[in-house]
């Protein structure tokens, strides 16, 4: 995603919209005409959201998302994304950990819904092999280096908008997250 980033940006920086365009249309193929499933309220949650609901489903997994977010007016987009992809790409993490042991394919269940003085995200997933913790905070077990951050990327967001987090596991691994809306 850096690399993209970093092109995309030379790109844009030098007013080659058109090149950026073509770019970003060939970076995102993966979607195609009319297979947006996912209709959020934000464009941003929305271009994010589709195309790892539609890599789910490649899986195998069992996915629904049911979802209002608020707007950028309440939520910066960035951090919005963060919070949305880290707690995604975790959940289709722990399904394909399940499937490489021999389970079935899993299942995540994705649903938000704004209040009028908050917003209220959850995500749950199912969770074959059990999730290690040490000192009360949960583990990853990815062996790769920069692995591991997606939750203490959650976590940062969920503290600058001065929410409130709560993490579960046992027969399955259930975030949510509580924001206060301006």
């Amino acid at each position: 995603m850096k690399n993209h980033n970093l092109c995309l940006a030379q790109l844009l920086e030098k007013e080659k919209t058109e090149e950026a365009k073509s770019y970003l249309e060939q970076w995102n193929t993966g979607i195609e005409e009319g297979e947006a499933v996912i209709y959020t309220g934000s464009v941003f949650a929305d271009a994010m959201l589709n195309p790892k609901y539609l890599q789910a489903k490649r899986l195998g997994i069992d996915i629904t998302v049911q979802m209002r977010v608020p707007g950028e007016d309440r939520i910066a987009p960035v951090d919005l994304c963060c919070l949305l992809a880290n707690a995604l790409d975790n959940a289709i993490e722990a399904c394909r950990r399940g499937s490489a042991a021999g389970y079935p394919a899993g299942w995540i269940r994705m649903k938000s819904q704004i209040y009028p003085n908050y917003w209220v995200f959850e995500i749950a997933n199912s969770t074959y092999i059990s999730v290690k913790q040490h000192e009360g905070r949960f583990l990853s077990s990815k062996q790769v280096p920069m692995s591991g951050v997606g939750l203490q990327n959650i976590r940062t967001v969920v503290e600058r908008y001065e929410g409130v987090l709560d993490l579960k596991s046992g027969t399955c691994f259930t975030l949510n997250a509580m924001f206060p809306l301006p």
